[in-house]
């Protein structure tokens, strides 16, 4: 009987020799990090409903997170036997205990004064645009939200009293880089300075931004003969050298001469706000004013905010969301089958994780798994 007690309480003890710590980093590092992107796009989606109702946005960042674990086993027994059978007077014990406690500890900050300045209210660097391109963004997604004119020829503005249609080159230019891009027609050449330079330049200490001078190339050969046509007019219409294939690309309003793109970007405070008009907004909250109405541009039935992405509303939590949000007692989400509206709030992720004016490469995080 001793034997058989020693047993089972070793079998009790034994799975808290093992080691806990190996077992734990693994869904550890997959659950935290969900469960930031998640909370990283429900933050991002409510601030763009924020700002369709006229409602300041606030960003918050994770600084740290840490994570500690305490595994408690315990097991005792006892015997007393005083016949050969078991009797009234012969006694078995045998007990034991487990306890695991978790104690996550998470540090926000607000991102707000200079760093709010610099990430948020501060033009996208083209340099960043032709980066992403480079890598295979989808360059007319990339025009059409970042770009607010090309050459002076501007995109479609609806977030104001006063509503234009966007100029029929710049539509050219944003249609036409992306076949350009699919036929490998187009490269982009970024001059990074030192990291020296760049603090400097950017204001800061210790923080680089891809602020060197951009140059975009085109490859005549690589276009075919319908792309080519198109390339050339839209070179016509921009007022560019048709003598040369590659120009400098500079932000602002007017070009220094037919050698130089000037292209104004959008902030990411500029590109929310005008993806917010993609909201469908409660009918009783336009009636009442709670969100302003803004006319639809004429005949422009397809383009804009909506064409890029579309954010729901109902009074219930929907099943099928990619994210969701509450605002104001109603519930804003993009639909998880929508794959368009989900490239283009991807896009706006990253490009708010590019932009994101914190001190280093992300919140840290510990994990202690004793």
């Amino acid at each position: 009987m001793k034997r058989l007690a020693l047993c089972c309480l070793m079998l009790l003890i034994a799975p808290g020799c093992a080691s806990r710590g190996p077992n734990r980093v693994e869904k550890d590092r997959a659950g935290y990090g969900e469960a930031i992107g998640d909370s990283w796009k429900a933050q991002t989606l409510l601030n763009i409903v924020r700002l369709r109702y006229l409602d300041w946005p606030t960003f918050l960042s994770i600084e740290q997170l840490a994570a500690a674990y305490t595994w408690n086993m315990n097991g005792a027994f006892t015997t007393q036997i005083r016949t050969p059978f078991l009797g009234d007077n012969d006694q078995l014990q045998l007990g034991g205990g487990v306890s695991f406690q978790e104690r996550p500890t998470v540090i926000y900050r607000p991102i707000s004064g200079v760093n709010f300045v610099r990430s948020m209210l501060a033009p996208v660097p083209p340099a960043i645009v032709l980066a992403l391109i480079q890598a295979g963004w989808e360059a007319d997604r990339l025009v059409q939200t970042l770009f607010h004119s090309v050459n002076g020829f501007k995109n479609l503005n609806s977030g104001t009293e006063v509503a234009y249609r966007p100029a029929p080159e710049f539509l050219r230019f944003s249609r036409l880089m992306r076949v350009l891009q699919s036929e490998n027609a187009i490269s982009s050449e970024i001059e990074v300075p030192t990291l020296a330079g760049a603090a400097q330049a950017a204001g800061t200490q210790g923080q680089a931004r891809v602020i060197g001078d951009s140059k975009l190339s085109f490859q005549l050969d690589e276009m075919s003969n319908e792309t080519r046509e198109e390339f050339e007019l839209m070179r016509r219409e921009l007022n560019l050298d048709t003598d040369t294939d590659t120009y400098r690309v500079t932000w602002g309003i007017r070009r220094e001469n037919d050698q130089t793109i000037a292209v104004q970007t959008r902030s990411m405070i500029g590109l929310m706000g005008a993806l917010a008009l993609a909201v469908d907004i409660p009918q009783e909250d336009l009636d009442d004013g709670s969100a302003p109405y803004f006319e639809p541009v004429p005949e422009v039935p397809n383009e804009g905010a909506r064409s890029l992405m579309r954010v729901r509303s109902g009074l219930e939590m929907p099943d099928n969301a990619y994210v969701a949000t509450l605002y104001d007692g109603h519930w804003y989400w993009i639909d998880k089958a929508d794959s368009n509206s989900k490239r283009t709030f991807a896009y706006l992720s990253m490009l708010l994780t590019v932009t994101e004016g914190g001190e280093g490469g992300g919140a840290p995080l510990v994990l202690s798994v004793n």
